[in-house]
């Protein structure tokens, strides 16, 4: 290809730039390559690798390489145009601009906890997770932190309506940040979406990195997620809320992992869920609000190195894949 075709073929031309003169090969013909080539390539480094024989086919490394998810679906080693063949969509459920990064602190030490999202928010992170025990001392862990700006997340195995209720407390008059989520869940869910809605705030978790952490496939972590926010919606509204009022209080958590196309396909898969568990509740088309959280379970003990390249794919993988909200652990 020319520098002329690239510019005739809709590019538009940088300003200040004279016409190319000519034609400039960007790829000569040793540079260009096709499928049979990139066959032939593989099938010499797994020969090497004494995982085909020279009797082999070269087109063997499709089935050598061909990975199958927990969930039986085949993960090729390449992408190609031919697996879009026959291929039926109706349009990527995303979302657009920027997402929310989260931090996430845990612990007791409420002095210590403060520095470090003293620290995190000048370094560029635009919200927060509080992982803390439900008597928290949230007045020292959110001194002079802007919660008008900055949003929370609350987090507690014990009583989510003391924590929500103490957090209420430190809020005082400020109007709160837009995302801030009182985090109610399980037997509590209710009791912290009635206090959700009267101060403005989400107040339900659906939190499916609990079960990714404990071996759930992408299917099982959707599916989990689904059952549980459907649990939720037959709460809240029995409880006197509309579906769309109690589908509005809710976020979802799921895990982001660093295999990069399963993950984005993962987070649109549960926005049309969602829609549709919505729309069979008799609720208006209710966008999914998306947290998504590097996985535990992917990660090295060992060699950090490693788990930075690995937290950087699956941080990219979320934000594609239309996470509101994204956490690196």
């Amino acid at each position: 290809m020319s520098v002329d075709e690239t510019v005739d073929g809709g590019l538009d031309e940088p300003a200040g730039l004279e016409p190319a003169q000519g034609s400039l090969d960007l790829a000569g013909p040793e540079d260009q390559h096709d499928l049979a080539d990139w066959e032939a390539a593989t099938a010499a480094v797994l020969r090497k690798a004494r995982r085909m024989s020279d009797e082999d086919p070269d087109s063997l490394v499709w089935d050598k390489l061909t990975r199958t998810t927990l969930d039986g679906i085949a993960v090729p080693p390449l992408g190609t145009a031919r697996l879009l063949d026959d291929l039926q969509t109706s349009g990527r459920p995303t979302r657009a601009g920027d997402w929310d990064i989260r931090a996430h602190l845990a612990g007791s030490d409420a002095k210590a906890l403060n520095e470090t999202a003293l620290v995190d928010l000048t370094g560029g992170v635009t919200s927060l997770w509080l992982e803390v025990a439900d008597d928290a001392d949230l007045a020292t862990l959110l001194a002079t932190v802007l919660l008008d700006l900055a949003p929370v997340t609350l987090d507690t195995t014990g009583d989510q309506l003391a924590l929500a209720h103490a957090f209420l407390d430190v809020l005082g008059d400020t109007t709160p940040a837009p995302g801030t989520n009182l985090g109610g869940s399980g037997d509590q869910a209710v009791e912290v979406a009635r206090l959700a809605q009267e101060h403005g705030v989400l107040g339900i978790v659906v939190d499916a990195t609990r079960i990714h952490d404990r071996g759930a496939s992408d299917a099982q972590e959707l599916g989990w997620s689904m059952a549980v926010a459907a649990g939720h919606l037959r709460a809240l509204t029995e409880a006197g809320l509309g579906v769309h009022e109690a589908a509005g209080l809710t976020e979802f958590r799921y895990a982001a992992t660093d295999e990069q196309f399963p993950t984005i396909a993962k987070l649109r898969a549960a926005r049309r869920l969602w829609a549709r568990v919505v729309e069979l509740s008799e609720g208006t088309r209710a966008e999914q609000r998306q947290h998504a959280v590097t996985s535990r379970p992917m990660m090295s003990r060992y060699d950090p190195y490693v788990n930075m390249l690995r937290t950087t794919v699956a941080a990219f993988a979320a934000g594609v894949g239309g996470a509101d909200s994204v956490t690196v652990l």
